[in-house]
Formats: C-alpha cells, structure tokens, sequence
C-alpha cells in the first residue's frame, strides 16, 4: 500500500501454507486455465527474455499435468516439452547443469518420437557430467545410445556412445585418486564392456582385468561376473573358443548361484554365440529355450525378445523353419530395437530356400535400420541376406558384390564367427555362378 513502493497494488502470500490451500481450493480446469494465461502473459510481455524460461516450463508442465487427458493435451504437452527444452539449455548455460539435467529429463519423458527423446536423454546425459554426476550421466547416455541404435541413427549411436567413453574415463581418473573401491570396480567393468562391444577387445583386456581382481577381492559378485562376461567376449574374438566357453559356463554357474538373474541372461546369451561358432547348434538352441524361459520367469521382455530372435539362426541352420518362421511371425511387431531386427534378417534366408523370393525382398526392405546400423556385425549380416536374395533372382554378379561388401564390412577373416562363414559361402556361390554365366 504505500504510494512509494514499486510494488503498491500488488498482492502476495505471507504463509506458503494459505497459498497451498488456495491453490488447491481451484478445481483442475481452473488451475489449467490460470497456468495457460499466466504463461501467455509471460510470453508477451518478456517475448525477447530468455531468463523466463524456467518459469514458463513450470506453468505449461502444471497446465498439462492438470488435464493430461483433454482435447488441447497434445498442443500443451508440445509446448511443455518445447519450454522444458529451453530451461535446461539455459541452466546449462548459466552455470546450473543440474537443473538443466533435471529439465531435459522432465522433457525426454513427453517426447513422442524416440529421436526426441534420445536427444533430450543425451543433453541431460552431458550436464549430468558437467554436474560432476558421472554415473548418472552414463545412465542417460546409455539410454539414448540404444534409442539411437534402434532407429538406426549410427551417427547420433556413436556420438552418445563416445560419450560413455569420456564419462567412464573421467569417472575412473576421479575414482583412482582414492583408495580401490567399489565404485572404482564397477567403472573398470563399465569401460572394458564399451571397449569390447564397439569391437575394440584389446583396449577392453587392461581394465576388465583390474575390474576382475578389485571385485574379487572387495566381494562384488555382479561386477565379478559382468567383467568375466565381457572377458570371455574378448577370448572369442581371439579365436579361443574352448577357454571362452568355459569362461561363461563360469560367469553363468556364479550369477544363479548369487540370484544375479539379468547377468545370467547375458552370459548364457554369449555361452550360445559360442556355441554357436563352435557349430554346435543343437546345444545352442536348447540353451537359447532355457534362457529364454529364464528370462519370461523374470518378466525381462527386452532379453526375451532378443532371446526368441536370437535362436533364429540355429533354426535355421539345423533346418527347423517352420518352427522359426512360426517364431518370426509372433515377434515381429515388437522387434524395434536393432537386436532383434538384425536377427530377423535371418529369415530371408528361409524364404530364399523355400523359393518365397517375395517375402524374402520383402523383409530385405523392411531392415534398412540393420544395413545402416553402426554395428558391422549388423551391416554385415544384412549384406549376405542381401546376395542371398540376388543370387535367387539369378543376379550373380550384383550378388558377388554385395558378398564382397559384406567381407570388408567384417573385417579381418574370422572362421569362429557364424557371418563370417554365412559371407564365404556367398561370395563363393555368387562367384562361381557369375564365372558360370560369364
């Protein structure tokens, strides 16, 4: 009330608890309705400040929070998500990443498109590490890279996945200034199994072996067994076979006996690669059942699906196809993510055995996300099924190409490895019938 203040005429709460009830006191339409003017009102009378961006974030998320279910619903949630974008790019910028990582977040959880939300996971994924959060910033990124890979964006997969690299790296420069602990065990892990899956074994061997002998000695049966996983991973790829099996029969034991169930999964998995390339397929596949009711037991869907789809390859290999193309059918609309579209690429090569070229083309072009993924062993696999399809439609040359860029894609020769062998056979079918035909 007094005439000099710039704030005369001005109402405000003494207690935050009469505001509380007054604002409770409002029906939810109401609420709605006062938080979508407020905001409008912010918007034009600050149009060219960016420092109202929190504020605005708060009003659109409670107007959108009040009425999820309305008519504009979609329309708020858009603008909500668009303002909470806004807020964490300013947190970012003003020195605050970790209510910038907040934000981004509360926008990653109304994105409706997965690239969207991959984004939004990365951004709060990278201030979570300018916030000096390292394992929750390898929690976000993780998460956007498998959104990434799924939709088959290899630049944006490897981008989020080079930055795991940097945040395991800072966190284990971090942790190594202190005494061996836990958490220095379970990074050591995290590093060596990114080191391996991008197919780099050998810069994955140092830390994995460091993990291995910190959780053995601090008692860490997960960190234990994810480490002898990723180990055993690194064998295979040298061809040792026989150590590697043992390794995971190991890794396997040792996870059920601690309850350790979701690396039960992924070591019984791997165990079935390998027995795979040992061409023991048979095996493979009854492990691939036990696993995989293991993992509908334990209500993982995401292992299941990889689980079912994964076993394709021994089915077809051991000439069971109606069992697999019964199999492919049932999964098929629930097979988003890369895993299991790379392994349904298995079934072109029923359909060309079977002489069902239509079907066969027609999960060829169905699979774009496996030939332009960033993982060779995907792109590889998509280019045998690829010559497979031109040498049933008598394309032997064309055929003979796509073998042979299937045979640079995997690199250096591998007879362990089924694509490798699947590869060979078709560069050399597809060369002796161009030769033939020449």
């Amino acid at each position: 009330s007094d005439p000099r203040s710039p704030e005369r005429g001005q109402y405000g709460f003494l207690q935050d608890l009469v505001r509380h009830v007054a604002y409770e006191t409002l029906s939810k339409r109401d609420r709605k309705i006062r938080h979508l003017a407020a905001a409008a009102y912010l918007e034009q009378a600050f149009a060219n400040e960016d420092g109202i961006a929190e504020v605005l974030a708060s009003h659109y998320l409670a107007a959108f929070e009040s009425a999820p279910d309305a008519d504009d619903a979609t329309a708020i949630k858009v603008k909500t998500r668009e303002t909470l974008s806004r807020a964490g790019e300013r947190a970012g910028s003003v020195g605050a990443p970790e209510e910038g990582r907040r934000y981004y977040e509360q926008a990653a959880r109304l994105a409706d498109h997965p690239h969207d939300e991959a984004h939004l996971l990365e951004q709060a994924g990278l201030l979570s590490l300018t916030a000096n959060r390292p394992i929750e910033s390898r929690h976000l990124l993780e998460q956007a890279r498998v959104l990434y890979a799924g939709l088959g964006d290899a630049h944006s997969a490897a981008r989020a996945n080079a930055a795991i690299a940097d945040v395991d790296m800072e966190a284990i420069e971090q942790l190594e200034q202190e005494k061996p602990s836990a958490d220095l065990a379970a990074a050591l892990a995290l590093l060596g199994r990114a080191h391996v899956l991008a197919g780099r074994g050998e810069s994955g061997a140092a830390p994995l072996e460091r993990a291995l002998t910190l959780a053995e000695r601090l008692l860490m049966p997960e960190v234990f067994v994810e480490a002898l996983t990723s180990k055993a991973l690194v064998v295979m790829d040298e061809g040792r076979l026989a150590e590697a099996r043992i390794m995971l029969e190991a890794a396997a034991s040792r996870a059920h006996a601690e309850q350790l169930y979701a690396s039960a999964l992924r070591a019984e998995n791997n165990l079935a690669v390998v027995l795979e390339a040992l061409d023991r397929h048979a095996e493979a596949y009854e492990l691939v059942e036990r696993t995989t009711a293991l993992a509908r037991r334990r209500g993982a869907r995401a292992w299941e699906l990889e689980l079912r789809t994964g076993g394709l390859i021994q089915l077809f290999l051991l000439g069971r196809w109606e069992e697999g193309a019964a199999i492919a059918t049932d999964v098929e609309p629930r097979a988003t993510l890369i895993g299991a579209r790379g392994n349904l690429v298995v079934m072109v090569f029923v359909h060309c055995e079977r002489g069902d070229l239509e079907a066969a083309r027609a999960l060829l072009a169905a699979s774009t996300m496996v030939r332009d993924s960033d993982q060779p062993q995907y792109r590889t696999l998509y280019a045998i099924a690829e010559s497979r399809v031109l040498r049933a439609e008598r394309r032997h040359t064309d055929a003979l190409a796509s073998a042979e860029r299937g045979l640079a894609t995997h690199g250096r020769p591998h007879f362990v490895d089924t694509n490798f062998k699947l590869v060979v056979v078709e560069a050399i079918e597809a060369a002796r019938l161009s030769s033939r035909v020449s």
